[in-house]
């Protein structure tokens, strides 16, 4: 049979043992910790608007893929989001969500663009020390032509383990002027009395010009057509020029035709300079073709050209 004394010491050190067993139960679970920190933004990079309704897909590699309605403007410096996660040794699961599923980036405006279907390697990463999550998106574009400008939105991505931190990133698109093109100068063929054979008139894009027929000039003063084209340095723009177009008589009662166009520079040129707001001219000529026997009076027309990246 135990003493009274001996019951205490027993009592106490069970005491003791329930303090020791706390104390290392609160130290194992609060060991692990985790931090978050934005390294790197996201940047879609510098594109040229071709369509309405456009979109991009930012790769979490920084790659970019699927344009469709954009082309890369005169600056390449698309970069996915990165975030740079610390743990503290031990190796813990960490869970990745973003908390904005859609982001709407603001600009100068004309459009609304948004940023989501965000993407990563992985939705679980294993850390023990450091880990870098790198995020990318895809970019929508609808509403209209954006107009030139920076356009910006944050998004924040979630990080739950034992611990749950969360980190920004500011996402960053920069729209370039579309290609303009504006006549500054009409085709003019002249003042020509009507022929007694079938004729034709053609103008080169430098003015010069050949005849074909009966052709007999009142007025041999010819003009080829001249436009401004407005657009990005050092981009390669196409030219499409039309088959054929149609001159009506101011009454309507008679028709010529103009076909065989060419310009110059011919086919496709590279704008000089660097960045928006280059300027080139080009200069555009063809063939009128005169019926023998023409009615007399002005004619006129319209042809469509169209420059493209």
């Amino acid at each position: 049979m135990c003493n009274s004394k001996q019951v205490y010491s027993i009592y106490a050190m069970f005491r003791c043992l329930k303090v020791v067993c706390f104390v290392l139960f609160f130290i194992s679970s609060r060991a692990w910790s985790l931090t978050a920190q934005t390294t790197q933004d996201m940047n879609f990079g510098t594109y040229i608007q071709t369509a309405t309704n456009a979109s991009g897909v930012l790769a979490h590699n920084s790659s970019v893929g699927n344009l469709s309605g954009l082309v890369v403007g005169s600056t390449s410096s698309n970069t996915n989001a990165t975030i740079r996660l610390e743990g503290s040794g031990q190796q813990e699961y960490v869970d990745v969500a973003m908390q904005t599923s859609s982001v709407v980036l603001s600009g100068a405006g004309g459009c609304t663009m948004r940023a989501q279907y965000f993407t990563f390697p992985s939705s679980q990463i294993s850390l023990e020390t450091t880990h870098n999550l790198n995020i990318g998106a895809t970019l929508s574009i609808s509403g209209g032509f954006c107009q030139e400008g920076t356009y910006t939105g944050t998004a924040t991505v979630e990080l739950t383990g034992t611990d749950r931190v969360t980190a920004n990133f500011t996402i960053r698109v920069t729209i370039e002027a579309p290609l303009d093109i504006q006549n500054i100068k009409p085709m003019y063929f002249g003042n020509i009395l009507s022929p007694d054979t079938a004729t034709t008139i053609t103008l080169a894009p430098d003015g010069s010009y050949t005849t074909s027929g009966s052709a007999v000039f009142v007025d041999p003063v010819l003009e080829a057509g001249e436009f401004t084209v407005t657009g990005v340095g050092q981009r390669l723009i196409y030219i499409t020029l039309p088959s054929s177009t149609t001159l009506s008589q101011s009454n309507g009662a008679a028709t010529m035709t103009v076909d065989n166009f060419t310009s110059s520079p011919s086919g496709s040129f590279t704008m000089s300079g660097t960045g928006t707001g280059q300027t080139r001219n080009i200069t555009v000529g063809a063939r009128l073709r005169i019926n023998a026997g023409q009615a007399s009076g002005s004619y006129s027309g319209a042809y469509p050209i169209i420059v493209s990246y």
